[in-house]
C-alpha cells in the first residue's frame, strides 16, 4: 500500500497530536514524573544493591518473612498478627515451597513499588475532588518528592502498604463527603479494619470507627446493604480469628503481642532506667534476657504488671518520656537512607546520602507539624460538623500519639499519613481562588 506525500505528512501530524495529547493527560505525567524521581533516588542511594545487603535489611523484616512462611507452609498465624501483610509478602511461597531471602526481597521490591504508585494515583484522584488540576498536581508532586517513602520501597516493612491503605481511606472519606453515599463510608471503615491486619496497633482506632459507623447508621436510620456490611464483617471476622488463635495457642485473647513488647522493651525500659538512674541499654538488655525466658502469655502478664507498677510509682516520668519520644520521632529522617552503603565507589555518595537524609528529616517535620495543626484546627472549629474530616484527622492524630511508645525508628511512624495530610489540607486550599476547582454549570 502506497501513501502520497500529503497523506504521510497528515499521518505524522496526527501522531504528533496523539503524543501531545498523551503528555497533557495528568495521569501519564504523574506516572512519568514518579518513575523519574524513583529512578533518580534509587540510583543515588544504590537502593537495588542495598536491598539485598544484610546490613541494610531491618530486623523486623525477618519477622515478617517468618510470619509469611508460617501462614503459607503450615497455615499458622503469627502471634504478632499482621496476617494481611503476611499474606501479601508471602505470595512467592505459592510458586516455591521455600523461597530464598533474595526471592522475597525481589518480590516485595516490586510489590512496594506498585503500592507506591497506587498511593500517588489515589492521592491525585482524592485531591481532584476539591482542587483544580494545577493544585492537585502540585500537592501530588510534593508527595512524589518524599524520599523516605521511596527508600522504604526497597525493604520488607509494612509502611508502603499501610500508607497505601490510609490514602485509600482518605479517598473514600472524601468521596463520602462529596457524594453523600453511605457505601463510601462503609468502605472507609472496612479499610481501617484491614489496616489492623497490617499494623495491629491501629486496633483501638478501628474499634472506635466501627462503633461510630454503627451509631451513624442507627442515628440516620440507614438500612445497611450487603455491599456495605459484607467487607466489614469479613475483615472483623479475620481480626477475631487472629485473636482467637492467640487465645487457643498462647492463652490471651489479643490480636497481637507487639504492644506489650513495645512497652516493656522501649518506653517501659526507658522509664525504669531513668527512674533508677541507670543507662537505658543496660535496663533494656536486662529486660530482654528476662523476656526471652518466658512464654508469650507470661510476657503479656509481665508487661501488664510492669505498666501498672510504673504508672503508680512515677507517672510523670512516663508522660515526659512519652512526649519526648513523639517529638523525637518527628525530628528524625529516614533510617533506610542513612543506612545505605556505597557499593560502587561513587564520588560524592556520602553527600548524596547526607542531603537526602536531611530532606527526609525536613519532610517528616513539615508533614507532621502540618498534620497536627490541621487536626487541631478541624477539631476546634468544626467539631462534629464534618464526620469525614474528623475521621481523617483522627487517623493522623492516632498515629502520632501511638508513636510515643517506641523510638529509634526514624520516620517510619509518620510517613504513612503524608498523603492523608495533603488530602485534609485540600479541603482548606479549595477555598482559595488559585486552588479552587472550577464547577461546570449546566443549563436545564
Amino acid at each position: 500500500m502506497y501513501y502520497t506525500a500529503d497523506q504521510l505528512k497528515s499521518q505524522r501530524l496526527t501522531n504528533k497530536g496523539i503524543i501531545a495529547q498523551t503528555f497533557k493527560k495528568p495521569i501519564f505525567s504523574i506516572v512519568l514524573l514518579a518513575l523519574f524521581v524513583f529512578i533518580l533516588v534509587s540510583l543515588g542511594l544504590q537502593l537495588f544493591t542495598n536491598a539485598f545487603s544484610s546490613a541494610f535489611i531491618p530486623s523486623d523484616s525477618y519477622g515478617y518473612i517468618k510470619a509469611s512462611h508460617l501462614l503459607y507452609s503450615g497455615f499458622e498465624l503469627h502471634p504478632f498478627g499482621q496476617i494481611g501483610y503476611s499474606f501479601l509478602i508471602g505470595i512467592p511461597n505459592i510458586l516455591h515451597s521455600k523461597p530464598s531471602l533474595n526471592h522475597m526481597i525481589l518480590w516485595n521490591y516490586g510489590l512496594n513499588f506498585v503500592l507506591w504508585v497506587i498511593t500517588i494515583l489515589t492521592l491525585f484522584a482524592a485531591l481532584r475532588m476539591h482542587l483544580n488540576k494545577r493544585g492537585s498536581l502540585m500537592l501530588t508532586v510534593l508527595f512524589i518528592g518524599c524520599v523516605g517513602n521511596i527508600a522504604n520501597v526497597a525493604v520488607i516493612l509494612t509502611e508502603p502498604l499501610t500508607c497505601c491503605i490510609i490514602t485509600l481511606i482518605g479517598f473514600q472519606l472524601l468521596s463520602y463527603k462529596k457524594k453523600k453515599s453511605h457505601l463510601h463510608l462503609a468502605y472507609a471503615v472496612a479499610l481501617i479494619n484491614f489496616v489492623v491486619l497490617v499494623r495491629p496497633g491501629m486496633l483501638y482506632l478501628a474499634i472506635l470507627y466501627n462503633v461510630i459507623f454503627v451509631c451513624y447508621l442507627l442515628k440516620y436510620r440507614v438500612s445497611p446493604t450487603l455491599k456495605m456490611v459484607l467487607p466489614i464483617i469479613c475483615l472483623v471476622s479475620v481480626i477475631f480469628i487472629q485473636a482467637l488463635f492467640n487465645y487457643t495457642k498462647n492463652g490471651n485473647f489479643t490480636v497481637s503481642y507487639i504492644d506489650k513488647h513495645a512497652w516493656y522493651l522501649y518506653l517501659g525500659a526507658e522509664t525504669k532506667a531513668e527512674a533508677q538512674a541507670i543507662p537505658f541499654l543496660e535496663e533494656r538488655n536486662k529486660r530482654r534476657k528476662i523476656f526471652n525466658t518466658l512464654s508469650l502469655s507470661e510476657q503479656h502478664t509481665l508487661a501488664g504488671k510492669d505498666f501498672k507498677e510504673q504508672f503508680n510509682n512515677h507517672p510523670q516520668v512516663i508522660f515526659k518520656n512519652y512526649a519526648t519520644n513523639i517529638i523525637d520521632n518527628i525530628l528524625v529522617g529516614n533510617l533506610r537512607i542513612s543506612g545505605a552503603d556505597d557499593y560502587r565507589d561513587v564520588p560524592y555518595f556520602n553527600y548524596i546520602r547526607y542531603y537526602l537524609y536531611l530532606i527526609s528529616k525536613a519532610q517528616n517535620v513539615i508533614f507532621s507539624v502540618l498534620g497536627i495543626f490541621v487536626t487541631l484546627f478541624i477539631i476546634i472549629r468544626y467539631r462534629f460538623l464534618s464526620l469525614p474530616l474528623l475521621m481523617s484527622c483522627g487517623i493522623i492524630c492516632y498515629i502520632i500519639l501511638t508513636s510515643g511508645v517506641s523510638f529509634w525508628e526514624g520516620d517510619r511512624f509518620n510517613l504513612v499519613f503524608y498523603p492523608l495530610t495533603l488530602i485534609v489540607l485540600s479541603y482548606f486550599l479549595s477555598q482559595y481562588r488559585w486552588f479552587k476547582k472550577r464547577e461546570i454549570q449546566t443549563i436545564n
